[in-house]
């Protein structure tokens, strides 16, 4: 997403482009890719449904039942503003367009046109995980061969 809009600026404007862990090219190729998209085909318009069904859940509830959960996983009280951020996470078309997004990524995120990056390739900073799932195999070395100044 950084290069697509990095592509969209004059090279004056850009001083680096840094990727944590980037998927660069094919991300419906990736083990994470290829076991989700599937889910995500089917699952969006369900997951929808859910949401759009718990967030008719009073606030309260909806706090009561977090607290809980949160306390007995160990994790500190919640403060305010994460329990209102939780709700609105919880809005019906919060997930569903997070899934939309995420489907469309790994549907058309296709071979990387290295073109478009030349001018800003060397400012181009990416920190790729080995074994990161969003990756195909081998995916660091070959974006070193895509993009060998960044």
């Amino acid at each position: 997403m950084a290069q697509e809009v990095a592509c969209s600026l004059s090279d004056s404007c850009i001083r680096r482009v840094v990727g944590l862990y980037p998927t660069v090219e094919h991300i419906g190729q990736t083990p994470n890719g290829v076991r989700l998209f599937p889910v995500m085909t089917w699952y969006r318009q369900a997951h929808s449904i859910a949401a759009a069904a718990l967030s008719t859940v009073p606030g309260p509830l909806i706090d009561a039942a977090a607290f809980f959960y949160l306390k007995n996983a160990g994790y500190l009280d919640p403060s305010a503003e994460g329990m209102s951020a939780m709700r609105a996470l919880l809005h019906r078309r919060v997930p569903h367009s997070a899934l939309t997004l995420a489907w469309h990524e790994m549907k058309e995120l296709r071979k990387l046109d290295t073109n478009k990056y030349s001018s800003f390739e060397n400012r181009t900073l990416l920190f790729m995980g080995v074994g990161d799932a969003w990756n195909r195999p081998k995916e660091p070395e070959i974006v070193m061969d895509l993009m060998p100044s960044a």
